[in-house]
């Protein structure tokens, strides 16, 4: 079979585009201390790894079982066997099932929950071997800065909770809700806080809750990510952290048609795998605050 020139020509030139901006995304993360964000592919859960340009780790939730072990050794060196900060957002099993292999198997500096507890199997064992651990324990609360990188000015802000969690009932509405910031660019984590707990933030933060990138609530569920919301944390991207034919549904088709009729990208674990980003301190004219390894994005995700 004959395989005409301009063929042959076009295939060249999308080639040499791919190496083009490949080289260039490189060349851009070489000169520039950048800030590692991963959407860890957990399943049906959560977890999050970030790295500051200093090499300080923090893992913000462990999913649901084991697998985030998987994941950690595609983001992180086969000889580390430290992590600087551990956050459990709240308790349930999507989200703390890993940390007990994490505490076991890892050096932990310092570990952040809300001291919300739950009568689970797994809790136990996450609050055993987090106590067996050299761990420092800190309970999490708003106000807290957490600097991970002073030199280049990388820290997390809590914005959530507040001192008190004894009157809320759901203990979704008790997760640790974080600002990553360096520079200009900001990533918002937001566990599997409910519309109402976005409406106490936005009262509280208001136009404080831009970012970059929004990690969509509950992972993608229908209980969170208002319109509101989304408007005030305007995102140029957010994250769906979900498991494949997930038994919930989840994400939900009400979150999609609300974050398609916003216009933000959707990078999901369910069609990437591990959704990374790279963060630069300062926007650059005409380039986007970072780059994402991921080439998987829904423009407009009809469900």
């Amino acid at each position: 079979m004959k395989i005409g020139y301009k063929k042959i020509l076009s295939i060249a030139t999308l080639i040499f585009v791919a190496i083009f901006i490949i080289s260039f995304e490189k060349g851009l993360l070489n000169k520039v201390e950048y800030l590692q964000v991963s959407f860890l592919d957990v399943g049906q859960g959560d977890s999050v790894f970030i790295e500051a340009p200093n090499g300080v780790q923090m893992i913000v939730d462990g999913g649901p079982d084991d697998s985030v072990l998987r994941e950690l050794s595609k983001v992180m060196p086969f000889w580390d066997r430290s992590i600087d900060i551990v956050v459990a957002t709240h308790p349930d099993k999507d989200h703390i099932g890993g940390l007990p292999e994490i505490f076991q198997r890892f050096k932990v500096g310092t570990s952040l929950d809300t001291g919300v507890t739950s009568d689970t199997g797994i809790y136990n064992e996450y609050k055993k071997r987090r106590a067996s651990s050299s761990a420092n324990l800190v309970q999490a609360h708003s106000g807290q800065v957490i600097s991970l990188d002073e030199k280049s000015g990388v820290y997390v802000e809590v914005l959530f909770p507040g001192e008190s969690l004894n009157e809320i009932k759901d203990k979704n509405d008790t997760s640790i809700i974080l600002r990553v910031v360096y520079g200009e660019s900001e990533v918002l984590l937001t566990g599997d806080a409910s519309v109402k707990i976005e409406r106490f933030l936005l009262s509280k933060y208001g136009k404080n809750l831009e970012s970059d990138i929004l990690k969509l609530g509950h992972h993608g569920s229908k209980t969170s990510t208002s319109k509101e919301f989304l408007e005030k944390v305007n995102p140029e991207s957010v994250v769906i952290s979900a498991g494949v034919d997930n038994s919930y549904g989840h994400p939900s088709k009400e979150t999609l048609y609300i974050v398609n009729n916003f216009g933000s990208k959707i990078y999901s674990t369910i069609d990437s795998g591990i959704v990374s980003f790279y963060l630069y301190p300062d926007i650059i004219e005409g380039i986007k605050p970072y780059i994402t390894t991921s080439l998987e994005y829904h423009e407009n995700w009809l469900p």
